[in-house]
């Protein structure tokens, strides 16, 4: 793996029934995210049923750790409406706000 190439990060996190979540501070550090907007790639799949199935999305993450999970996934996940533990596996794409989507200045 190369110096600029971000981490695959494992985490739990509770979803709330509108879809949103904040990534915590740890995990965002973790993931190279500094700050700034990034594009993130999820595995995700709920704790609890193990027959669910597990969906891979990309999704923009702002500065502070937040996003939604789409509708359609949410009804994929069989937990659109309801607030639930979800397990994700994240990695950082790209950020962008850089015009070459780099990693550095």
């Amino acid at each position: 793996m190369s110096g600029s190439e971000s981490p695959t990060i494992p985490f739990s996190k509770k979803v709330n029934e509108k879809g949103q979540l904040v990534i915590p501070q740890d995990q965002r550090e973790e993931l190279t995210i500094d700050g700034r907007d990034a594009l993130v790639e999820f595995n995700a799949k709920p704790v609890s049923g193990s027959e669910s199935q597990t969906i891979l999305f990309s999704k923009k993450v702002d500065k502070k750790g937040r996003l939604v999970i789409p509708k359609e996934h949410r009804q994929a996940l069989s937990i659109e409406g309801q607030e639930v533990l979800i397990e994700f596996e994240a990695k950082k794409v790209t950020y962008l706000d850089d015009e070459n989507g780099g990693d550095g200045e």
